[in-house]
């Protein structure tokens, strides 16, 4: 076995946007010695790895993850689908959660063990990222850029409270925060439509991007809503909530100087894709006025989020209560039959990944009103149930995101990267399609629409990622970097889960090797390996 090897023949997309060109990696000790053009002849015994005909690409990160959890309380297993789809490394925290920056003896370790992912419990440990690594599983060789999620350092200090933090906690909850960064943490990651961030006050987030700002480093924040009306917002308003969720998000920039990645931009419901142009045109603004903004999208037109997350912000934090007062049900009913109907978002574009009980385990894969109709009750009642049921656990897929052409428009975009923003279900195996094939899907577009070049499609999902997060050793083919690389068939790649199925095996992506170890050869999963001279 070798830990020396060449790939030859193929054409380098090194990550920077330049034209590919045909040529040579030499890679030892899982670090890219050099990179050649044009194919030289053998001079010794070093392994060739012939990729002619293929693209060699540094290896896809993943800007919008919680696969953080996976490798901390999963097994590699789960980062099976990934690897198929050439994921080498994620940036995680999405949605402000991770398994770090956690309060030690926490009064709410019960909701910290039920992370809201298929995962099922886990045993969350206390402490920052330095902590964390013991947890890591040593069989996962995906490289994690972590970022330091406020909600669940929030939940771990005040639960799901609909309040202020007091002096003292807020005090705990930045320090947990600048110890991770201390540690080594990427940025900092807020969800504005997650319990417990959607709770936190204007001076909180202030802080909290203040913290990030002084660090130089990211901060990711998902906004409030994708909904042109959503129960986050007062219902009368001039401005659609959506349009609301982004300028919120740039006035914290403006505010605090922050380098802000605006995550999952998309448009929830039909009626809200009529605030597209407004929405790219407030990101433009934001630009002329100095924000240093981007913004990530996933290519399939669907979310996997918690069904808890559908309910208005005065719902969310006292379901329950909503749940055993008849005067509250009917306020809800009213708010998400307005808020449905002025997005264009019906029950059908709602289905259940996860049901989090026995009694609608059966109806998992299936749309909120086929489950309406099997169990006799009208869409609301059905609705209310699952979560009453599941204890606010339950996770649905969410449909009608993006309309024709906005995924081209928006890959486009200067400010675009590109990302899967889903992570495994295994329990039920109703997976987000972007699970198994958000980057085949991204390449296939700017292949058969021309709307991106190979080599800039590459970037967004590479280079580009790799300068927002402030990761130096990968992203690039470059001497010196990380050998992570992901080889691929430019003319056959495809995405297989509109036809296959939500998990299908994306066709097109050869190889993927990690810190020099091979993990997919001829499109199969391999035991992480040492090019061997049988290549």
């Amino acid at each position: 076995m070798s830990d020396r090897f060449i790939l030859t023949g193929g054409m380098i997309c090194d990550g920077t946007g330049q034209d590919a060109f045909q040529g040579e990696l030499l890679v030892e000790n899982g670090v890219i010695q050099q990179v050649r053009r044009g194919v030289t002849a053998p001079v010794d015994s070093t392994p060739r790895v012939n990729c002619q005909g293929l693209v060699v690409a540094p290896g896809f990160i993943d800007i919008n993850s919680n696969m953080d959890f996976y490798a901390g309380f999963g097994g590699a297993v789960y980062f099976e689908g990934f690897t198929r789809q050439g994921v080498t490394s994620f940036v995680t925290g999405q949605g402000g959660y991770s398994p770090f920056a956690i309060a030690a003896h926490s009064p709410h370790q019960s909701l910290l063990n039920q992370p809201p992912f298929d995962i099922g419990q886990i045993e969350q440990p206390a402490g920052g990222l330095r902590q964390f690594h013991h947890h890591l599983s040593p069989d996962i060789h995906h490289q994690l850029i972590p970022l330091a999620g406020h909600g669940s350092c929030r939940l771990s200090i005040a639960g799901y409270d609909n309040r202020p933090l007091k002096g003292k906690e807020r005090q705990q909850l930045l320090g947990l925060l600048e110890e991770s960064l201390q540690d080594g943490a990427a940025g900092l990651s807020i969800g504005l439509n997650e319990r417990p961030g959607m709770f936190a006050t204007k001076e909180e987030l202030l802080a909290v991007a203040q913290l990030a700002q002084r660090y130089g480093r990211l901060l990711r924040v998902t906004g409030r809503t994708q909904m042109a009306l959503s129960g986050y917002y007062p219902p009368v308003s001039l401005m659609r909530h959506n349009l609301k969720a982004i300028d919120e998000m740039v006035t914290l920039a403006r505010q605090t100087g922050v380098k802000l990645q605006c995550s999952h931009l998309a448009f929830m419901g039909d009626r809200s894709w009529y605030t597209f142009n407004t929405a790219l045109e407030s990101i433009h603004k934001a630009c002329e006025l100095g924000v240093d903004i981007q913004f990530d999208l996933s290519p399939h037109s669907v979310a996997t989020t918690t069904l808890v997350n559908l309910l208005p912000q005065w719902a969310v934090g006292n379901w329950q209560q909503v749940m055993e007062s008849s005067l509250q049900r009917s306020r809800l009913k009213l708010a998400l039959t307005m808020n449905f109907a002025m997005s264009g978002l019906s029950f059908n574009d709602i289905r259940l990944v996860s049901a989090v009980s026995d009694q609608y385990e059966q109806y998992e894969g299936e749309r909120l009103d086929t489950i309406a109709n099997a169990t006799g009750q009208n869409h609301f009642n059905t609705l209310l149930d699952i979560l009453s049921k599941s204890q606010s656990q339950a996770r649905v897929m969410v449909y009608e995101r993006y309309g024709v052409g906005m995924v081209q428009q928006l890959m486009e975009h200067a400010c675009s990267l590109l990302g899967s923003g889903a992570v495994p279900e295994p329990l039920s195996g109703v997976h987000n399609p972007s699970a198994a094939a958000a980057f085949p899907r991204f390449l296939q577009i700017a292949r058969n629409t021309g709307v991106l070049s190979m080599e800039h499609c590459v970037r967004k999902m590479t280079g580009g990622v790799a300068d927002r997060a402030g990761v130096r050793d990968r992203g690039y083919l470059l001497e010196g970097k990380r050998a992570d690389i992901t080889v691929f068939n430019w003319k056959s790649l495809m995405d297989l889960t509109d036809f296959a199925g939500y998990n299908a095996q994306p066709d097109g992506i050869e190889q993927v090797y990690i810190g020099g170890k091979c993990l997919l050869r001829n499109s199969q999963l391999v035991s992480a390996e040492s090019v061997s001279s049988s290549v």
